[in-house]
């Protein structure tokens, strides 16, 4: 049997705050949101959008792309140390959250009060994590 990944971080020293390097990672988005994401993507997720009403279903204007990282973002753990080592079929995710260095005022500022998604890791480098953007190992 495979050995659970959780167990896999834990033993590596990874624990809930750890930071890894960039990685391309899902995304899901609107069809009628205007985010930057590749054109391929939107006309394929406008397709089937399309398939899919043409045969009388009627689903939701939702895409799906992968998104590359930018060689400054980062992720860092986000499952607590306690739910790292619990078994999968307990605790099946792993999680992480984007973070990334800015010096933007407007970043800033609600990530060092009380921002719900953006949370001031470190005020000298200006190191942000951003929940909006989360992924599951």
């Amino acid at each position: 049997m495979a050995e659970e990944l959780g167990k896999i971080l834990w033993d590596a020293g990874w624990r809930q705050g750890a930071r890894f390097g960039p990685l391309p990672h899902p995304i899901q988005f609107h069809l009628d949101q205007p985010l930057a994401i590749p054109s391929s993507a939107r006309k394929e997720a406008e397709d089937s959008y399309s398939a899919a009403a043409k045969a009388g279903s009627a689903p939701h204007r939702v895409g799906q792309a992968i998104r590359n990282a930018k060689a400054r973002d980062s992720w860092i753990l986000t499952t607590q140390d306690c739910d790292l080592i619990k078994s999968e079929s307990i605790e099946p995710n792993v999680t992480a959250i984007r973070c990334f260095q800015t010096e933007n005022e407007r970043v800033l500022t609600p990530a060092a009060s009380n921002s719900t998604y953006l949370f001031l890791l470190d005020g000298a480098s200006g190191l942000i994590a951003d929940a909006r953007q989360m992924i599951q190992l």
